[in-house]
């Protein structure tokens, strides 16, 4: 299944590409070589059928289907380090908005709707940043002595950066 996010602001579209290979399904963001990809796959057999029958033809793309993901995996590496922040539904339709009106700010360059983006813009930013804010403060307010983890957050901010 091919997807393509059309929620960022920039003229870029991202594109995930959902491979069902029978596994189990793993969500991570993937940084592409997509020359790579192309070598590798075409360095593969290609798995021809030995006869036109259902049973071969199936056999046949589910080999095509492994080297495929095979390919994928060896020519990617993970975008993040850390998985992305997980916004609340709310906040997330306010940056849908956001770019939706960007776009079109981009199509008819009106004042009146470039105001209308910056305010936006703003407010999404405000809104993320109180959303972080507070989920450091609930991490904070979580650290205890008793288990260890205080002491240990102490560590990491004595440490020479």
């Amino acid at each position: 299944m091919i997807l393509v996010i059309d929620d960022l602001e920039s003229d870029h579209l991202p594109v995930i590409l959902t491979l069902y290979t029978g596994s189990a399904l793993i969500k991570i963001q993937l940084s592409t070589n997509w020359e790579n990809f192309k070598f590798l796959l075409n360095n593969k057999p290609l798995p021809i059928p030995p006869s036109s029958s259902n049973g071969d033809l199936e056999i046949a793309i589910r080999r095509l289907g492994e080297n495929i993901s095979e390919a994928l995996i060896e020519a990617s590496k993970p975008k993040f380090k850390q998985p992305p922040l997980k916004l609340p539904s709310e906040i997330k339709a306010k940056i849908r908005h956001r770019n939706r009106i960007g776009k079109f700010w981009q199509r008819t360059r009106d004042p009146a709707v470039k105001f209308e983006f910056r305010t936006l813009c703003s407010g999404v930013t405000k809104d993320i940043r109180h959303f972080s804010q507070s989920r450091w403060e609930c991490h904070i307010a979580a650290l205890t002595p008793e288990t260890g983890t205080l002491w240990r957050k102490i560590s990491l901010f004595k440490k020479p950066s």
